[in-house]
């Protein structure tokens, strides 16, 4: 239940900051996401004018990140390469946004910290209701 409350937010965090204009291609987020096919195979994307918004969720119950989940969704996400591909995977358009929407124990846990990683927290738009959940974004490292 958890997983469809932070699918609900994400959704509604979504048509706040788009303004109602983005379009649910896939939402599927009680499967798992297949890092090894080629298209975007997310528990929800959507598009936008400017692109694609690739969505993973992540909620667990442990007090640690034991099952390696941040990992997973890096590797669901194409942050990190696929150990288990055949293939090299296409790399990730320009225009894709990458985010993780987690519960504020689960980023404590993965070490989800502003700063200190690869992710950002964003806010919530103005008056979008929040209920605890957390989004954060893939902000690649730039040369």
């Amino acid at each position: 239940m958890a997983t469809v409350e932070r699918l609900l937010d994400a959704l509604t965090w979504v048509d706040a900051e788009t303004g109602g204009k983005g379009k649910v291609v896939t939402c599927h987020p009680t499967t798992s996401s297949n890092a090894a096919k080629d298209q975007a195979d997310h528990d929800l994307v959507v598009e936008t004018t400017e692109g694609q918004l690739w969505f993973e969720v992540s909620d667990v119950l442990q007090p640690t990140d034991g099952n390696r989940k941040l990992m997973k969704e890096e590797i669901s996400l194409r942050i990190r390469p696929n150990p288990k591909a055949a293939e090299p995977q296409a790399p990730v358009e320009p225009s894709v946004r990458r985010f993780l929407v987690t519960s504020p124990e689960w980023a404590k846990h993965a070490k989800l910290k502003p700063g200190q990683s690869s992710w950002r927290e964003l806010h919530w738009p103005s008056g979008a209701p929040n209920f605890g959940t957390r989004i954060w974004e893939y902000e690649p490292a730039t040369t």
